[in-house]
């Protein structure tokens, strides 16, 4: 008869560390792994969400400038027709479309005050300066295009009004393609 051979504890011991140990350090190497994949995503998805508010951000900012140089430019119509005709300040088209405008200018501004909070929410400190001083110019030159405008600014003061927003929206614009640039490096 055959004789069976006879298992003993180490011969146990000494198959589990020859099936296990591999088996740990595969486990091991599969969780470091999933760990570093899973880090990864959290961080792509984290500069993707601070691309798409800093997009947003840009967007509203567009707006909002556009806004006040189409005040200016209605500013300048009206107060051109008023120095023309002598009419009454409060007739004709050139009045309405100013008094609108202001009325767009003025929610424009309450928008930028959120786009400053965006912007302090993101930390990106530098186009936060950079657009305080830019919200604080706004402020001053549509101080100066009052509707109804008594007194009328003149030609002038709406020229050199406009010529600090323009200079401090291109040091915004640049702030802004500063921290985009940031993100994709």
């Amino acid at each position: 008869m055959l004789k069976s051979p006879t298992v003993t504890k180490w011969d146990v011991y000494s198959d589990a560390i020859k099936i296990g140990l591999p088996s740990l350090f595969t486990l091991l190497t599969a969780f470091f792994i999933f760990r570093a994949t899973r880090s990864h995503e959290r961080e792509k998805e984290r500069q993707r969400r601070r691309q798409d508010a800093l997009e947003k951000v840009s967007d509203d900012f567009q707006a909002a400038c556009s806004t006040l140089s189409d005040l200016a430019i209605k500013y300048s119509v009206y107060r051109e027709s008023q120095t023309e005709s002598q009419t009454d300040p409060e007739d004709g088209i050139a009045f309405k479309a100013l008094w609108e405008s202001g009325g767009e200018n003025d929610a424009a501004i309450k928008d930028l005050h959120r786009i400053r909070g965006r912007l302090n929410l993101l930390r990106l400190e530098e186009c936060e300066q950079a657009f305080t001083v830019f919200l604080n110019e706004t402020i001053a030159f549509r101080k100066t295009l009052k509707v109804p405008p008594e007194p009328m600014a003149t030609k002038e003061m709406v020229r050199q009004g406009f010529d600090k927003v323009q200079a401090c929206q291109l040091a915004v614009e640049r702030s802004l393609a500063d921290a985009f640039n940031s993100l994709s490096s």
